[in-house]
């Protein structure tokens, strides 16, 4: 979808909200996606192009954020944090003066955490022992995203008379050699899961640095919470 936004004579801010004073257009410049939202932690792609008019494309800067020119009409930006920013685009007229064209506010917002669970328990929750052995694998989900993420290694850590016991895997799943540890464990245990690496939809990688449940004896399947993780 393309939007098209005309050139301005000025701009006021009165808290949050950005007014604009439009002239008669003598230039259509399209700026794509469409969309008012930047993500942190991401190359954001822009593509900004003169569909009409005599003025060509000058340049493109932000307010807040790192703006890279990467192509005669592709722009990337970065953020290092949550903020509001504006991008700016100038038009170099045909007298050669450069004049700002649009000014289009955006917000910046942190990349949605995956959510990670322990045969579907959250973390600091109870897990049946047979419920663990039952499902054997870690899953993790991401809000509102239509792919979901995937789990590609993991540490799961026992303490046994003051020393860590460690077990490496390399998929979601509970290896035989973990299954084996949980089989000598009891109630009221606790197992740690570390260093979770997450490979995200985006092809960008999150680790959760740690989560733990604590184990119970039940014939149940269903025990503990399913909820949120957040990278620590």
């Amino acid at each position: 979808m393309i939007i098209f936004i005309f050139p301005i004579a000025g701009i006021s801010q009165v808290g949050n909200v950005i007014d604009f004073t439009v002239n008669k257009p003598d230039v259509v410049i399209t700026v794509l996606p469409n969309d008012s939202v930047f993500w942190q932690e991401k190359r954001n792609h822009i593509f900004i192009t003169v569909e009409k008019g005599k003025s060509k494309l000058n340049k493109a800067e932000l307010t807040v954020g790192r703006l890279t020119r990467i192509g005669p009409t592709e722009f990337v930006a970065t953020f290092d944090s949550v903020c509001e920013t504006v991008l700016k685009v100038y038009e170099r007229l045909p007298n050669g003066k450069s004049r700002l064209a649009i000014a289009k506010p955006y917000k910046v917002i942190e990349k949605p955490m995956p959510t990670v669970t322990v045969a579907g328990v959250a973390k600091d929750s109870a897990v049946g022992i047979k419920r663990l052995l039952h499902i054997g694998a870690l899953q993790v989900d991401l809000k509102d995203s239509p792919v979901r993420p995937a789990i590609i290694g993991y540490k799961m850590v026992i303490n046994s008379g003051g020393q860590e016991k460690v077990f490496d895997a390399n998929n979601h799943k509970l290896t035989l050699a973990m299954r084996n540890q949980i089989r000598r464990l009891s109630a009221g245990q606790t197992i740690e899961f570390r260093d979770i690496n997450v490979l995200m939809p985006d092809g960008g990688k999150k680790t959760i640095k740690t989560m733990s449940v604590f184990l119970v004896e039940t014939d149940e399947y269903n025990i503990g919470r399913s909820g949120s993780l957040e990278n620590r």
